[in-house]
């Protein structure tokens, strides 16, 4: 997820609840599909016809439908790719966005270009405001702004060549601190869920009986609920962590590694915490993790089975899977029917080959997690080098001390005068309700001389009104250094809002590029392609904006003295 800060509010859409209605009615297979391990989800010919039937349309994929398609789209993701318990949960009315690696809530975190509101229209919520992005970067991109990085982490070792391809560094595994002790006895493999869980809870009653502490690791706030129902019904008392109780973390984190305590826990508590052994324990074995299921990551499972055993302490993991499990389901090497047949007869092969399977399926989750980091690295790349290039614009304007050359300005208006001369059907209304939105207020009879034929006449006509506002402005202010600095604040006005333009609409572009795929489209090329085409309309834009603020601007003064720019 890149790091987005996000600005005033859209006009709301009513296309949420009729998208979501409308998708609630669909059927996966006939009406649309569903591929999970590219997170994307598109219509069907059938499904595209029932669109039309349904919102009395020609052509859904009509340039005026554009946004109805996309509304659909949200609605798609909302139902089939996002996951209650899994990306978010709802806390006290609000959709919460979860950390799917490590399990903990995103307070204040949105998703972008409509998706959030469709979780919110799916879930019957409150619908929040869509906010317009104003300036995006990968974590990427942003490190490496530094000119110096360096970082520490316990298992990152297993992804050293995604850091040397990525950043150029290198990873040294530096020796703990004292010898681990800790036991990480082989995966438990069942054929289904209901062995799994019976025999992960028969592991967990043994242990307990001993007195030894217990951290039950799960990989979702569903499952945590599960397997709570499960303790309580069997009288075993625990504590749960989960994104729900993250305000008890601390104190439940205390207390995990003491005589008797069972905690059930999301991979929150696989990072930032040190669960530290109480009297006695280390005579019992120490912490004992279960892990209840293999982790989308390796790195997960490591950070998990690092809660036991730190600092020399003794202590044990044990992971139990499943082939009925998601991460099976999802990246599994085999097909479902393969994988039913195995089910029932796998009591008669090794269970290596099973264990190979798991590890297969967690490497193309990984594989799949570092696809989509690459992509997202590959994608900032146009937005980067645009973002570089309007910063160093507005560095320079915020730092030049000397005044901006009046050729530059009439250069800069010429320009727009010409898009608009090029542009559009050229007679006395269009010119009038051009200046009337760009130059100046007061009506202006136009002159009679004037060849509405002759494109050179227009524009000198257009320059001589830009001229004389100008003209206006330096009269009304009482320097050259505030009339200079009205004219920066205009031009870093025009960029700002410019440069929000683009950055919002390259982000609503990245939810809709993906189905550009199914056409066999290349979508890293095709996104460059349409950054490039939306810089040069921003430029355009940016230069149209400058001449309406340095012109229809309203300039006062506050109590202090100080220049006031109402901008038109």
């Amino acid at each position: 997820m890149p790091l987005i800060i996000s600005g005033s509010p859209r006009v709301q859409s009513n296309l949420y609840q009729l998208s979501d209605q409308f998708v609630r009615m669909l059927e996966e297979g006939p009406d649309f599909r569903l591929d999970e391990e590219r997170e994307s989800v598109w219509l069907t010919g059938r499904g595209i016809q029932q669109a039309e039937e349904y919102f009395q349309i020609d052509n859904l994929y009509q340039s005026k439908y554009s946004e109805l398609n996309r509304h659909i789209l949200l609605a798609l993701k909302a139902h089939h790719l996002f996951e209650e318990h899994r990306k978010y949960i709802i806390d006290q009315g609000e959709i919460t966005l979860l950390n799917e690696s490590s399990g903990r809530s995103l307070p204040g975190t949105r998703l972008q270009a409509g998706q959030h509101q469709a979780i919110e229209t799916k879930e019957s919520v409150k619908l929040t405001q869509e906010k317009r992005a104003m300036a995006s970067i990968t974590y990427q991109n942003l490190f490496k702004k530094f000119n110096r990085m360096s970082g520490m982490s316990g298992t990152v070792k297993v992804s050293e060549q995604e850091f040397n391809e990525v950043y150029g560094m290198e990873v040294i595994a530096v020796p703990t601190h004292r010898p681990v002790q800790r036991i990480d006895y082989p995966d438990r493999i069942y054929p289904n869920l209901e062995e799994k869980i019976l025999a992960s809870v028969k592991l967990l009653e043994e242990e307990h009986h001993t007195g030894r502490p217990i951290l039950l690791a799960v990989g979702s706030v569903a499952m945590s609920r599960l397997y709570s129902n499960i303790l309580l019904q069997k009288g075993i008392p625990h504590n749960v962590l989960n994104a729900y109780h993250i305000a008890k973390e601390a104190e439940i984190i205390a207390m995990a590694g003491h005589k008797d305590a069972v905690t059930i826990a999301t991979p929150m508590a696989g990072r930032g915490t040190d669960i530290k052994l109480g009297p006695g324990v280390a005579e019992l074995g120490g912490l004992l993790v279960i892990g209840t299921e293999k982790m989308v990551s390796q790195r997960i499972d490591l950070q998990l089975r690092g809660r036991s055993g730190r600092q020399g302490d003794p202590g044990a993991s044990v992971f139990f899977a499943s082939l009925e499990d998601d991460l099976i389901q999802k990246w599994g090497l085999v097909s479902d029917k393969i994988l039913s047949r195995n089910i029932q007869r796998m009591s008669r092969f090794k269970r290596g080959k099973y264990q190979r399977l798991l590890n297969q399926a967690q490497a193309a989750s990984d594989s799949h997690a570092k696809e989509i980091r690459q992509q997202a690295t590959y994608m900032d790349e146009s937005l980067s080098l645009q973002r570089d290039m309007i910063y160093r614009e507005r560095e320079i304007l915020l730092n030049e001390d000397h005044p901006i050359p009046s050729h530059q300005l009439q250069a800069m208006a010429e320009q727009v005068f010409l898009n608009f001369l090029e542009n559009s059907v050229i007679n006395r209304q269009t010119v009038q309700n051009f200046i009337a939105s760009h130059l100046t207020y007061e009506w202006l009879d136009l002159a009679d001389e004037i060849d509405f034929s002759d494109q050179l006449s227009v524009k000198n006509y257009l320059i001589e009104i830009f001229q004389s506002e100008l003209t206006k402005k330096r009269k009304d202010l009482k320097s050259d250094h505030e009339y200079h600095d009205f004219v920066r604040k205009a031009l870093l006005k025009a960029i700002d809002v410019g440069w929000i333009e683009q950055v919002d609409y390259l982000q609503q572009f990245k939810q809709v590029v993906g189905t550009r795929q199914l056409a066999q489209k290349n979508i890293l090329y095709e996104y460059h392609s349409e950054a490039l085409k939306s810089y040069e309309w921003m430029c355009d834009y940016i230069y149209q904006k400058a001449v309406r603020y340095l012109c229809l601007s309203y300039i006062d003064t506050n109590p202090l003295g100080e220049i006031v720019v109402h901008f038109a």
